[in-house]
Formats: C-alpha cells, structure tokens, sequence
C-alpha cells in the first residue's frame, strides 16, 4: 500500500491547474535572493506585479485609477486578514466587488468589474 504524501499532494494540484492553462513557477526561482525576485520576502505569498499585471488584463477599459484601487483593495484584505477565512476577500472576487472611478469628466457610477 502506498502512502499519500504532501509532496504527492502538491504535484498533482500543480498539474491539475497546469492543464487548466496555469503556469508554474518554482518557488526559490522567485525567491527574494534569486536572479529574478518577484517577492521581497521569503513569506510573502501575493506578487504584486504579476497582481498589477492581472487586473490590466482582466480589466482594460476600467480606468486605470480603478484598477490602482480595487489592487489596493486586495493589498488591504491580505493585510488585515491573513487567515484562511479571509471571507471578505472572496466574497469580493466571487461578486465582482463594485469599484468606484473618477473620469475625466467627472465622477462616474459604481461599476462592477467584468
């Protein structure tokens, strides 16, 4: 009988989200003493940039001060609640929370992010 392993575990959640058109990257590969850091500590678990980058992609005709906000937003969440039951944070994400924009022309309504 074999045992189930954490290492097991890992490897096949990181190939079940690979073939669900997530890309991997290895961990000390982006580590803070790597050639290429995408994290400021060993601890931290959100990258920023590639957060930044999301939003941009996910969100191109959100203004972009909205798309700074609703980051912000996230940055927050983490910050106050870096538990498991971040409640608020999902709740956010599974209902589109709504961001407020202000457009050149003046303040525009509560949108909802697509």
């Amino acid at each position: 009988m074999s045992r189930l392993t954490e290492s097991a575990i890992e490897e096949f959640a990181i190939k079940l989200l690979e073939r669900l058109g997530y890309d991997y990257t290895y961990g000390p590969d982006i580590a803070p003493d790597s050639d290429h850091p995408e994290r400021s500590r060993f601890d931290g678990v959100l990258l920023s940039k590639r957060l930044s980058a999301a939003v941009q992609r996910i969100n191109p005709l959100i203004p972009f001060i909205a798309q700074q906000q609703a980051i912000k937003e996230i940055l927050i969440s983490k910050m106050l609640q870096p538990t498991p039951k971040t409640s608020s944070f999902r709740q956010g994400c599974r209902d589109r929370a709504p961001i407020r924009a202000t457009y050149q022309q003046g303040e525009s309504p509560c949108r909802r992010m697509p």
